[in-house]
This record gives structure tokens, C-alpha cells and sequence, in this order.
């Protein structure tokens, strides 16, 4: 399931907090607890134009179900963001943003991507 977020800088930043935020829990309810399957996981990430938040389930339910449960996840889960998400959790996950944002890519590809996004961006502080 792909769900594409409204273009900007900010909320990129946003998706990639909100990644932080709640894909190990994403993790621990679909696959551990709920046993949907043996891959699943959920990633922020940034297209061309817009970002998106991405949720993977390999499965051997039927689609709607996984998607109840996914749109059921995140109903519980981005109320949770809004409402409880405490400031030291807040900071745990800014810090790992930041932290993951500062360290050179690895692979050539990574590199070019970086220095595209480093020219076509606006700074934006976290």
C-alpha cells in the first residue's frame, strides 16, 4: 500500500519522521502479533515529486483484509503520533532523522540522489 503525501520539503521531513516514529511498531503488530506475514514492513520515502509513506505486507490473506488491517493500524497509530507521542520519544526519533540524514551515502547511486536533492532543496532545519 502507497499512500502519496502532499509535495514540500516540510512534509518530507514529516514522512521521514513519522517513519521513525511508528515502523518498528508497524513490525511488531502486523508480523508479530497479528502474524500476517513473514515480510512486512514500512517505509517513509521520496519519489520524483511527492512523498510517500509505504506499507509492504507479502501475505497469504486476501488484499482487503491486509488492507483493513493496515488502515486499521494507522488509524490507532497516527492518533497516537497526534496525540501521545511524548517529547523524549519525539526527540529519539528527530535525533535518529538527523543522524541518518548526516551520513554520506555508501553506493554511487546513493551519492548522485544526495547531491541531486542537496541542489533542488531548500535547507530546512529539524
Amino acid at each position: 500500500m502507497r499512500l502519496q503525501l502532499p509535495q514540500g520539503m516540510e512534509v518530507e521531513m514529516l514522512t521521514f519522521l513519522l517513519d521513525k516514529a511508528i515502523s518498528p511498531k508497524f513490525f511488531d503488530v502486523l508480523r508479530t502479533q497479528q502474524q500476517l506475514g513473514y515480510i512486512v514492513q514500512m517505509a517513509g520515502t521520496v519519489g520524483m515529486k511527492f512523498p510517500y509513506l509505504i506499507a509492504v505486507v507479502q501475505t497469504e490473506f486476501e488484499p482487503n483484509y491486509v488492507r483493513g488491517r493496515i488502515d486499521s493500524f494507522l488509524d490507532e497509530h497516527l492518533t497516537f503520533v497526534e496525540e501521545k507521542l511524548t517529547e523524549e520519544e519525539f526527540e529519539t526519533c528527530r535525533a535518529g532523522l538527523i543522524a541518518e540524514l548526516k551520513m554520506k551515502p555508501k553506493k554511487s547511486r546513493g551519492r548522485v540522489f544526495a547531491l541531486c536533492a542537496k541542489n533542488e532543496r531548500p535547507h530546512v532545519r529539524l
